[in-house]
């Protein structure tokens, strides 16, 4: 097994919890934390594309249902189909946040995306109201640079007539921009970003046909695409996708970067690094505020494998990220004021040039299962409610100016974490080694179902023979017990022997008590194509009151499917996972104006319970605000006075002494200090 720092996906692997409480770490506590800003020592401009944002805009069917969604229509709240124009208040949020950059058509919605379906006369559009040329609207009205997400159903051909449509001059030899100007929109768009597909690693859920390329396939489509869209534009960027939510060691990953990394203007990555399910709110909640130095460390793995991969330095586009809470109860934590904090802090780091992040999009703020701004219409009215999220994200961007600056923080308090979920502990005694223990006794019971008949060949062994299967399952062999926050991997070989059709088979892990419990479990499929002995792995940690996991099978992708698979060589492994540091409870960044007249000061408490008191040094000031925004929970979901709200606004901000400034910083919080320059 791999020693690796592991970011695991929210859809396919969660790993363990441990009780305790968070501890400060040895400092000199009869002093204040220190923060020293230094506006003319500047580091970079600051970039805006890490103030992107996602929306959903295509059809849902067979990807999160069995129906058609609307989403089409209105870009799920974006935009007006009868008034043929954006929604003005979800302008006004746009505005608010200082949104950079908008992807379009939306996360896994892209599987399934026909571009040609999404242009014409929107009188001629039966279903896609909230279309190309309307996206593009919407861009230019709220200033969002737009990234375009190229469809896996794509051919090199249709690739390259998506950029002929957006970029090219209404002339002859460009038919597609002849028709864009016939559909009264003469000018180019000029776009600039193009992704190629979304999370294909993990196929495009129950869609028709099943799609699951392989990296070497990913990576010729890519090649191919790229290569065809680079002769119709040279001035574009294109970037390829990196494996989902899997360790940055996933061989998907070294295998993409190894063929078409050279090809890429940037490596897609999505980071839902936060996640699983505790009755006991705190546990989430002060995982988030230990996770974004485990996420740091997880970008630094993967510039390091892009590296070693191509001789370069391609940038990173975190084309997705969030806190990766999945469920309803006791509380959708996803929503929550500490999910907030984390991606604010996390974004302070994408904003280091070091991290060499070129865009960012949070996932997502409008409507949707994530969104922090919902949008209602009733009787023709339409009303806008925003979540914990949105105070944060508006004093961020309403406080970020336009070139970074020197800023050190020292003396903070440092907090020890026991772990929980994807977060790993963050101890004095880390380490930055995966352990292994031992290996577990398990028993392959019989698996009963009546869609195909398993037979055990040996201890780690078996086969199954098919009859016509379709679609996916999952089916539970015996339990073996477990140690809690222990790690336990599984790997295995695979072998698929079609005589007709097509299936993705593959293992896994799951918490005893079930997925909808605990949403804990792991698990890896391979492809139809694997008719060699082709080895997997995956991996999980057990939440702190796990007793026991189940070995799982996981069929997927069943299309008439008749022959053979085989899997032998199962081995499941406990480890001692890695840990962290303890981290740091009070970080902050700071920005100058281009005129050099005001800095801005960001600064995040991310201690779940005790204020913090700092002394902010910065020379020259004639006069100083603070804002902050503050909850009384890190698990609060609204944005209202009695949750996460703006309780300052605007205050005064007198000096302590010469060039200097006293502030007690609220538990979990986050403020705002503008100086004004002499």
């Amino acid at each position: 097994m791999k020693n690796s720092f592991y970011q695991i996906s929210f859809i396919l692997i969660v790993a363990f919890a441990v009780l305790g409480t968070a501890a400060e770490s040895e400092r000199d506590s009869s002093q204040a934390a220190l923060i020293q800003i230094y506006p003319g020592k500047e580091i970079s401009k600051v970039n805006p594309l890490i103030f992107g944002n996602n929306c959903s805009a295509a059809n849902g069917k067979f990807i999160f249902g069995t129906t058609d969604t609307t989403s089409p229509n209105d870009g799920q709240g974006l935009w007006n189909p009868e008034l043929k124009k954006p929604v003005p208040e979800v302008l006004e949020i746009c505005k608010d946040v200082r949104m950079g950059m908008l992807r379009y058509p939306g996360g896994c919605l892209t599987h399934n995306f026909d571009w040609h379906q999404a242009v014409g006369a929107p009188v001629d559009r039966t279903y896609f109201k909230f279309g190309i040329d309307e996206y593009i609207e919407f861009c230019r009205t709220a200033k969002l640079e737009p990234l375009m997400t190229v469809s896996e159903i794509c051919s090199p051909k249709d690739a390259a007539d998506l950029v002929e449509y957006l970029n090219m001059p209404a002339k002859p030899e460009y038919p597609w921009a002849m028709k864009r100007a016939e559909w009264r929109h003469k000018e180019p768009y000029g776009v600039k970003y193009f992704e190629m597909a979304n999370e294909s690693d993990h196929g495009n859920h129950k869609v028709i046909p099943f799609l699951k390329r392989t990296a070497e396939e990913y990576a010729a489509w890519y090649l191919s695409c790229a290569e065809e869209m680079r002769k119709i534009d040279r001035n574009i960027l294109i970037g390829g996708h990196a494996g989902t939510g899997t360790p940055v060691a996933d061989p998907w990953n070294s295998k993409v970067l190894g063929i078409a990394g050279k090809q890429m203007d940037f490596f897609a990555v999505h980071t839902y690094v936060v996640g699983g399910n505790s009755e006991d709110t705190s546990l989430p909640m002060r995982a988030c505020m230990a996770s974004v130095d485990q996420t740091v460390a997880m970008l630094a793995d993967y510039r390091a494998l892009i590296r070693k991969q191509t001789g370069k330095d391609i940038p990173l586009a975190i084309t997705e990220f969030n806190a990766g809470f999945v469920q309803e109860k006791p509380l959708p934590y996803r929503f929550t004021f500490g999910s907030a904090l984390f991606c604010a802090d996390y974004m302070r780091e994408m904003l280091k040039p070091e991290q060499n992040v070129v865009f960012a999009n949070y996932w997502q703020f409008l409507n949707g299962y994530w969104g922090y701004a919902r949008t209602k219409n009733q009787d023709g009215k339409l009303s806008l409610t925003t979540l914990a999220a949105y105070p944060v994200f508006k004093l961020i961007g309403q406080h970020t100016s336009d070139i970074l600056v020197d800023c050190k923080v020292s003396n903070e308090p440092k907090l020890e974490f026991p772990g929980f979920s994807r977060t790993l502990p963050a101890i004095k005694d880390h380490s930055s080694e995966r352990i292994f223990l031992r290996d577990v006794d398990f028993s392959l019971a019989d698996v009963k179902n009546k869609n195909y008949e398993l037979r055990l060949t040996g201890k780690d062994a078996f086969f199954i023979e098919f009859k016509d299967f379709n679609g996916a399952s999952y089916s539970d062999f015996k339990a073996f017990p477990v140690t809690a926050h222990l790690g336990y991997d599984i790997s295995f070989d695979l072998k698929v022997s079609p005589e007709n059709g097509t299936v993705n088979a593959g293992l896994g892990l799951c918490d005893e008590r079930g997925w909808s419990k605990t949403s804990s479990g792991c698990g890896v499929e391979g492809y139809a194509t694997d008719r060699d002995w082709t080895h997997y792995e995956s991996s999980m940690i057990a939440l702190n009151d796990a007793k026991g996991l189940r070995p799982v099978l996981r069929l997927k992708g069943g299309q008439n499917f008749s022959g053979k698979v085989e899997i032998r060589n199962i081995r499941i492994s406990e480890i001692k996972p890695v840990t962290f540091p303890p981290y740091s409870a009070l970080t902050a960044f700071a920005t100058r104006s281009s005129d050099g007249k005001t800095v801005q000061l960001v600064v995040i408490n991310k201690h779940h319970a005790e204020d913090i008191p700092a002394e902010l040094r910065i020379e020259n000031v004639k006069s100083a605000k603070i804002w902050t925004v503050s909850a009384p929970d890190l698990a609060v979901t609204k944005h209202s006075q009695d949750a996460a709200f703006e309780r300052v606004s605007g205050e005064e901000f007198k000096a302590s002494g010469k060039d200097s400034f006293a502030r007690s910083f609220p538990a979990r919080s986050i403020s705002a200090i503008e100086f004004k320059l002499k």
